[in-house]
């Protein structure tokens, strides 16, 4: 075995005390690491507190157009986002058998109104005959009762004749209101059942309505009125609002979770740059989904602390505070012990900020922020 020289042993040694060196030193290194404080100063600005929710849009008072018999579609005349009157025509069902039961009754109801006028005559003379005793009082007796009869049959074909001839218009569908084309449900040729969804009119696009769904943990802050903040995908730059129409009292349960609807009322305009100049209307449509924050409460021109502010914990530093307290820095102090802790009074508590009432002044620098 080859014994080690004493030349070898000093290498050795040497390099290892290079190592212990640098291991040490490394070491004293890290734990000078330092803390890096960020501060933010005391200033006055708006303090928001919002809910955020999800919502779709929908149409305010949609009409439907419904069919009002049995029958096939023959004709069309209007498409999806057309622009219709009230009254106007729409589309025109199958009518071959009602037209064949009209003209019948037609012909019907002229020979029965002129047996009419000749039992008119008839019993009219008979009076004027019986006024100068010339006939029996029977004979103008059944003049009278003939005229009856024929009378009542002519009420009861002209009242066939009238419900045939709505029955008739009924196969003409025609617009209930003016408005858009929402919908169109039939295309030409198709059998219909009554009462079928045709079509569907908007009244108006200028306004809609938001449906939100409110968590039951937070529908006791909502009330009607409040603003309503969203966006939607198609247009994320866009910025819309409304105000709560309605909170409804109907619970809607899914996945074990309860939630109240809210409708929003909201105007359909998108907005030109920052000047707010209608640059075109009915950019929202019904079914977008949209991302919204209700506006529960604001104060503005008030003192705010960021909220991260009541949660930064500076190590080496302790405080017997129990109450609210924020970190501020001393003033003048360069090093060493820069910071104080400093007990405060808040007002309302928003998402981001929180109402300062008491404990600070003015430019005082709190800690926000707590970085290696």
């Amino acid at each position: 075995m080859q014994k080690i020289g004493k030349k070898q042993i000093i290498q050795i040694g040497v390099v290892s005390l290079v190592v212990l060196v640098g291991y040490f030193g490394f070491k004293g290194c890290d734990e000078k690491k330092t803390e890096k404080y960020q501060f933010e100063k005391l200033k006055k600005g708006t303090v928001n507190k919002t809910v955020p929710v999800i919502g779709v849009l929908e149409i305010i008072n949609p009409d439907p157009v419904l069919s009002k018999t049995d029958g096939a579609v023959v004709k069309i005349y209007i498409d999806f986002n057309d622009k219709v009157k009230k009254g106007q025509l729409l589309a025109v069902m199958d009518s071959t058998e009602i037209d064949e039961k009209l003209m019948k009754i037609s012909t019907r109801l002229e020979s029965a109104r002129l047996e009419l006028r000749a039992a008119e005559n008839e019993v009219k003379g008979k009076r004027s005959l019986f006024k100068d005793s010339l006939i029996s009082k029977r004979a103008m007796e059944q003049a009278e009762l003939k005229y009856k009869v024929v009378r009542s049959k002519y009420k009861q074909i002209s009242l066939d004749y009238q419900m045939t001839r709505r029955k008739k218009q009924s196969m003409q569908i025609v617009a209930p209101v003016s408005g858009v084309v929402l919908s169109k449900n039939v295309e030409e040729r198709q059998l219909v059942k009554k009462h079928t969804t045709l079509f569907v009119i908007a009244k108006s696009l200028e306004k809609m309505k938001l449906i939100i769904n409110i968590d039951e943990a937070e529908i006791g802050m909502i009330k009607e009125g409040q603003v309503v903040n969203f966006t939607v995908s198609a247009f994320p730059e866009e910025k819309f609002s409304g105000k709560i129409n309605q909170v409804r009292y109907n619970p809607k349960k899914k996945n074990n979770m309860v939630s109240y609807e809210s409708v929003v009322i909201c105007e359909n305009h998108e907005l030109e740059g920052n000047n707010n100049k209608i640059k075109s209307v009915w950019a929202l449509k019904p079914g977008m989904t949209a991302s919204a924050t209700i506006l529960i409460d604001n104060k503005k021109d008030v003192f705010i602390v960021p909220n991260q502010a009541f949660n930064v914990t500076p190590k080496n530093y302790t405080t017997k505070k129990t109450d609210k307290f924020v970190w501020i820095k001393k003033k003048g102090v360069l090093s060493g012990n820069e910071l104080k802790a400093v007990s405060v009074e808040t007002g309302l508590v928003g998402d981001m900020y929180s109402e300062l009432k008491k404990g600070l002044k003015q430019g005082d620098e709190i800690l926000v922020r707590i970085s290696e």
